[in-house]
Formats: structure tokens, C-alpha cells, sequence
């Protein structure tokens, strides 16, 4: 849901979840059929009814109930909606804008009353550059599902791609709110770190990437935005930064970010801080 909009599909897959029409109903009608055609089954008689009551019927009995009840454990098979908002998330970040449009228009069809198809459509709306219809479909989304990290953070990601200064408090109360809704998500942290870059804030940027590090490990964004956190706060932290860079390209190894700072950072290693019992020495030398 845990700064972050980046959208390809084949068109087999666009069928196959957006679809809501005749291919789901045809398959319905089948299965329907298919039952009606069975032959049915022979009536017991009330004899062997009474014959076969016991331990042994209630033992058949439970079986089938087993059979026929998922574990426990299994996950919960998404419902269409949420595979088409999937499917369009994952859309939006190939920026394959065509494709997530249609999962939006899909996932509203099927759930007008949810927001997420609102937020995926306004992030669309966002990219396209139809700035007016994504703030509307991206506070839609806010009202209809306040409690959904969604609508927050395609707004934050809509805000600050404007590059408004007075957008940036916006992003930083979004992005806050996408931490509050999941605090366990390493990229919400990553995201108002950034918005904190821009606000010439890079203590907090590092706590919050220092923070999504802790959440996931293998965040490359947050080392490559800690390390950007470095580069900023002067010379005297570009090996911390120089650290990141080559952290977040270990862990991937074409994050096209990542290798463009990491050239930007001087070849010219800082230097450690000087020895101050060098100089007394070279003093005393005078002195003498």
C-alpha cells in the first residue's frame, strides 16, 4: 500500500481481471449446468438410515466438512477488486499508465463505494499530468477510506512531484500518515525522508531511512536516500554516504539512482581529522 509512484501487461491479463462481464457468467453457467446433468443420487431407504446412524456416518460426515473447509493458515484468495488494484499498482510503478487506467476504471465498477480504485486512477490522472482530476480522485479516495495508506501516499507522490515548496507540509503530514497506517513498511519511512531532503532537513531524513532499515534490511531506496541524507549534510560525511550508495547497489544492482550519486560523490576521500599532538611536536621543534 508501506513514496513510491512510479506502469507491460499482456492483454490475456487484462481479460482475466478486469473481465467482469460474460467470461465469469459463461464459466457460472457451466458449472451450473454441469451440476443440473448429474444424475441423482439413489434414496435411502429409511432401514439403512437407521443402519447406518452412528459413529461411523458422523466420522464420514466430518471428513467431508475437513475436505471441504480451507486451512486455516492458507491466505484468503484476493476478490477481483483487489487483484485488479494489484495488478494496476504493479502497472503504475512499470509506468504503463493504459494498463492501470483500466484496472482503476475496473476497480471502481466493481466497489464504488471503496476508495482504492479512486486513489490508482487519480495516480494515473497524476502521471498523465491531469493534475485536477488526480486531486480530486485523490481526496475521494481520502474521504471514502481514511483508515487505507492509499490515497495519502499517491497524494504525497502527486504533491511532491509538483515541486511546490508550499506542497511540501502536505507531503510531510501525507507521508506521516502512511507511517501511522503501516508503521512496519520500510518505503514509508522512505518516503518522507525525501520530503524532509526537500525541506533541507537531513537529520530527519536519516532517522526515518535509519528507521525503514530497521523495518527492511534489504531496502535499497533507504540506503540510497540516507546516503543522499549524507551527501547533504557536507564533506565530512561523504564516506557514510559513499557506504550507502554501495549498499543499496549491493542490494540492487541497478538501481540507476543509487550509481548516479555514488559517481557524483569526489573521488577525493575526506580526509581524517587532524592530530593535534603532530603540531605540538613541530612547536616544539621551533621553539628549540
Amino acid at each position: 500500500m508501506n513514496a513510491r509512484v512510479g506502469l507491460s501487461m499482456t492483454a490475456l491479463a487484462v481479460t482475466i481481471l478486469v473481465g467482469v462481464g460474460c467470461s465469469s457468467k459463461d464459466n457460472e453457467r457451466t458449472v451450473v449446468a454441469a451440476e443440473v446433468d448429474q444424475k441423482p443420487a439413489k434414496k435411502t431407504t429409511p432401514a439403512s438410515i437407521v443402519e447406518g446412524w452412528g459413529k461411523k456416518s458422523t466420522t464420514q460426515s466430518k471428513e467431508k466438512r475437513k475436505a471441504k473447509d480451507p486451512p486455516r493458515d492458507s491466505p484468503r484468495p484476493l476478490s477481483q477488486y483487489e487483484r485488479n488494484l494489484k495488478l494496476g499498482a504493479a502497472a503504475l510503478k512499470n509506468n504503463d499508465t493504459d494498463l492501470a487506467g483500466v484496472c482503476a476504471e475496473a476497480a471502481i465498477r466493481l466497489e464504488p463505494k471503496q476508495g482504492g480504485g479512486y486513489a490508482l486512477r487519480g495516480a494515473v490522472y497524476s502521471n498523465l499530468g491531469e493534475s485536477k482530476k488526480a486531486e480530486d480522485d485523490l481526496q475521494k479516495a481520502i474521504d471514502l477510506e481514511p483508515d487505507s495508506p492509499d490515497g495519502y501516499e499517491y497524494r504525497c507522490a502527486h504533491n511532491f512531484k509538483k515541486g511546490y515548496s508550499s506542497l511540501y507540509r502536505l507531503c510531510v503530514s501525507d507521508a506521516s500518515n502512511v507511517i501511522r497506517l503501516t508503521p512496519t513498511l520500510s518505503s514509508s519511512y522512505n518516503i518522507r525522508a525525501m520530503v524532509y531532503l526537500k525541506l533541507n532537513d537531513p537529520d530527519r531524513a536519516i532517522r526515518d531511512c535509519t528507521t525503514g532499515i530497521k523495518c527492511d534490511p534489504k531496502d535499497a531506496d533507504c540506503y540510497n536516500t540516507r546516503g543522499a541524507a549524507y551527501v547533504t549534510k557536507g564533506a565530512s560525511y561523504f564516506s557514510q554516504a559513499e557506504s550507502d550508495f554501495k549498499k543499496a547497489l549491493e542490494l540492487n544492482p541497478t538501481h540507476a539512482n543509487a550509481k548516479k550519486n555514488l559517481g557524483l560523490i569526489p573521488r577525493k576521500v575526506v580526509s581524517p581529522p587532524p592530530d593535534k599532538d603532530r603540531f605540538k611536536d613541530k612547536d616544539k621543534k621551533k621553539d628549540k
